[in-house]
């Protein structure tokens, strides 16, 4: 076997090389990113039933017809083949009918199970498989029809391999190589293992340039298709987030169910697809949490986010439940695209408003409170002054022997002899001739009430008794 050594190229001549970029065929609506190139290996997986290839026809059309789907706006129209190995042909007429349509000129081409001889494929991961599809390609290029997209769905149906085994993928891998490097943009349709990532072995992503989940939300909605879109890989870094996206049916004028009344199980002839941000989704989903009680762990671990983000959209709700604006901006999308609706309904608005009248309630009490007790606090002073003047009076009569009773010390204070403060003040004693009160009976209630003068903490002790003389003893005196 004669061995052929590898081509090498020197560095500054191969930076000198004339050598065209990829071509971009399609960019992200929101961001304007390029997404999907030719010469690119690209992988759409999902749990059976999440709709995968309604996602397929749906990139089929936009590739096709250089239109806007979901958040991808092709760049222009392009040849695309598109080998389906799961479903019957009526079925695929049935959704392309439905998400596709006629379009103008010859850009697709379709590979069915059922338009087969055998009624069925070799498996594309052996030689036979992938010589036919070599020589499929090569037939249409004759026929003026380069294929610039290529779709396999799915490698379940198509290449009939056990998916954790690396000697296929190799083989498999290297093929694509082959095919990328003539310029073929591939999509190829997987299955998602319980674990919920790609079921299959590593090898199948190390070569891919954007692999694309679809999982079922938190709240699916009956009666249409209902999933998160999750970019899993792409190369580059592009800033995508995750999307939620619907495909519902629609019953037009020219469906089989308005031509012939009383049709049974009639799928629609058209559908409208809608997408939004799923971080506003899990915002909204969020908001529903804590209206219920949830804590911000268990929200961020039935929600599946950090613990930051929930955080925040905590305090918003927080906010949000006084009035207050969210500040966080809902994203949206711009163009035919509908975004799904964040509007609070009216029976949350009128809860909001009621919370919002009681927190007023709440806010005036609390002033008037505050207000009460600033007049207070004004009135205690000036009684303070008062009395440090009444004690003052009191001390310096009796100081000099002069009786003080309550008529003179609200004569002296201003104050009507009957009132609560000269009554306070200086109440007659028992036993205290003309109504007088001694000293220490105004310093023991003085201490009682412990209302002192400014700048007094204690009432000075009463004055010091004389003492009496010695009684002599009764033998002296005799």
């Amino acid at each position: 076997m004669t061995v052929f050594p590898f081509v090498d190229v020197e560095l500054n001549k191969f930076l000198l090389e004339n050598i065209p970029p990829r071509k971009v065929l399609a960019y992200t609506v929101d961001k304007n990113e390029r997404i999907f190139f030719e010469q690119s290996i690209n992988q759409v997986f999902a749990w059976r039933g999440s709709g995968k290839t309604n996602l397929g026809l749906g990139l089929m059309w936009m590739f096709a017809t250089g239109g806007k789907f979901l958040n991808w706006q092709a760049l222009e129209r392009a040849k695309v083949l598109y080998v389906e190995g799961e479903m019957p042909q009526s079925q695929i007429q049935e959704r392309c009918k439905q998400i596709v349509g006629s379009i103008d000129g010859d850009y697709i081409r379709l590979v069915l199970l059922d338009k087969q001889p055998e009624h069925t494929f070799p498996g594309f991961a052996t030689q036979e498989g992938m010589a036919r599809v070599e020589e499929s390609l090569a037939r249409l290029e004759a026929q003026g029809f380069k294929v610039q997209v290529l779709f396999l769905d799915s490698i379940s149906s198509l290449f009939n391999i056990e998916a954790n085994d690396e000697k296929n993928w190799l083989i498999i891998q290297k093929w694509f190589f082959s095919l990328r490097s003539r310029g073929i943009c591939i999509f190829f349709f997987h299955h998602a293992g319980k674990s919920g990532m790609s079921r299959s072995h590593s090898k199948s992503e190390d070569m891919l340039d954007v692999s694309i989940k679809l999982s079922a939300p938190r709240d699916k909605e009956a009666g249409c298709l209902h999933a998160v879109l999750q970019y899993d890989k792409t190369r580059g870094g592009l800033n995508i987030s995750d999307s939620e996206i619907k495909m519902q049916s629609v019953h037009t004028d020219r469906c089989a169910c308005k031509l012939k009344p009383g049709l049974i199980g009639c799928p629609g002839d058209k559908v409208e697809w809608s997408f939004g941000s799923a971080m506003d989704v899990n915002k909204q989903a969020a908001y529903q949490m804590f209206s219920e009680g949830l804590t911000v762990k268990e929200t961020a671990w039935e929600l599946k986010l950090p613990l930051g983000t929930v955080k925040t959209w905590r305090t918003q709700w927080t906010l949000s439940r006084v009035g207050q604006s969210d500040q966080d901006g809902a994203g949206g999308s711009e163009g035919p695209v509908k975004p799904v609706n964040l509007e609070p309904d009216p029976q949350e608005l009128k809860r909001r408003e009621r919370e919002q009248k009681a927190l007023d309630k709440e806010r005036i009490r609390l002033e008037a409170e505050a207000a009460e007790s600033a007049e207070e606090a004004e009135r205690a002073a000036e009684d303070q002054r008062i009395m440090g003047n009444a004690y003052g009076i009191i001390e310096e009569n009796y100081n000099q022997g002069l009786p003080v009773n309550q008529t003179v010390l609200a004569r002296l204070l201003a104050l009507k002899p009957n009132s609560a403060l000269a009554q306070r003040l200086l109440v007659p004693s028992t036993g205290s001739p003309g109504g007088f009160r001694p000293w220490n009976t105004i310093r023991g209630a003085a201490n009682s009430i412990n209302f002192l003068p400014v700048g007094v903490t204690e009432m000075p002790p009463s004055p010091a008794k004389p003492e009496k003389p010695a009684r002599k003893p009764k033998a002296e005196a005799a």
